[in-house]
């Protein structure tokens, strides 16, 4: 029998906020040749990298930069990880707030772009559609690193692992939203199968909930609810300028910190978040890096992969929201 400590365990803590389409994996990518040591510069706000920012690696980005020939202004950082950052932006032309991910130049057409590209051409009539995830648009953004993608997703707010550690006693969801949160994963899954799709990556942090009112907020009050941008500057150690490879300044990401969760919760609505460990069943991957409490048998085993590991997840995340 599993321990109720290890199935507590599945409530993991990973690096990147919750409220990110952006819970992109961290597993770390070892880079050789070609990378400035991260000791050439100093800043006070020590999130990603340094040395990632290099021809091949992240697009520097700037807070109120302007994307896509106008259209995205960015407003805020939500996170990073080894193959993308991700800013939450205004779609100007739709009057939305939207998550941008900008992957590093060097992993363009990556396998959640295919995902995202395929879903966004299926027929969203399946009743589990409305609980997964949604690319918007897409395009490629130039810059002084190299040609990067650049995915528009749905902005999402707090995860249910952030939202079960803050604001529920016990380490348990009220059991009217534990019920109603698990149908709607479920509800997810299936139709992410029926597209012959499997998540690969079903956890606490990978559920988010949506904020109805979110996109009634005016600029000054969406910034308002993630509290104002903490920056750091960012400077060379021996005093020379810097290249237009390099930031001029280091965001810290920050995530929503809802003021009525209990409200959220009354009525939850979900979204499945994070397809970096995403995979076709015709294509699927030897292995995935699912966290090992939630982590089906048969990638422990090696056995053959298709969507079927996301039900062992989601039996997981039932017993232990």
């Amino acid at each position: 029998m599993v321990s109720a400590n290890l199935l507590r365990a599945a409530r993991i803590r990973i690096s990147v906020p919750s409220i990110a389409v952006a819970f992109f994996p961290t597993y770390v990518r070892q880079y050789h040749g070609g990378q400035t040591p991260a000791q050439e510069y100093r800043c006070d706000v020590d999130v990603e990298p340094m040395h990632r920012y290099r021809p091949g690696g992240y697009h520097p980005v700037a807070l109120g930069d302007s994307l896509s020939d106008g259209r995205y202004k960015v407003l805020y950082k939500l996170g990073w990880g080894s193959y993308s950052t991700t800013w939450a932006a205004k779609d100007q032309t739709h009057d939305r707030y939207v998550a941008l991910k900008i992957t590093v130049a060097e992993a363009r057409r990556s396998r959640d772009t295919e995902i995202f590209q395929s879903l966004a051409a299926s027929p969203r009539n399946h009743e589990g559609s409305c609980y997964v995830n949604q690319m918007w648009d897409q395009f490629t953004l130039t810059g002084p690193n190299g040609s990067h993608d650049c995915l528009v997703l749905d902005l999402v707010g707090p995860n249910i692992a952030d939202i079960i550690d803050s604001h529920c006693r016990g380490d348990r969801l009220p059991s009217h939203a534990a019920k109603s949160i698990s149908r709607q994963v479920l509800q997810g899954i299936d139709y992410l199968a029926s597209n012959g799709i499997g998540h690969g990556d079903l956890h606490t942090r990978n559920i988010a909930l949506e904020i109805p009112e979110l996109h009634l907020l005016s600029e000054r009050g969406f910034i308002a609810r993630l509290g104002e941008p903490e920056m750091g500057l960012v400077t060379r150690r021996d005093g020379k300028s810097l290249s237009s490879n390099i930031p001029t300044c280091i965001v810290r990401p920050s995530s929503f910190r809802h003021k009525d969760v209990q409200r959220l919760l009354s009525s939850p609505s979900i979204q499945i978040i994070d397809f970096g460990e995403a995979f076709f069943n015709y294509d699927a991957l030897n292995t995935l890096h699912t966290p090992l409490p939630v982590r089906a048998p048969e990638i422990v085993f090696g056995d053959r992969l298709d969507n079927r590991v996301d039900l062992w997840s989601t039996g997981c995340l039932v017993i232990t929201t």
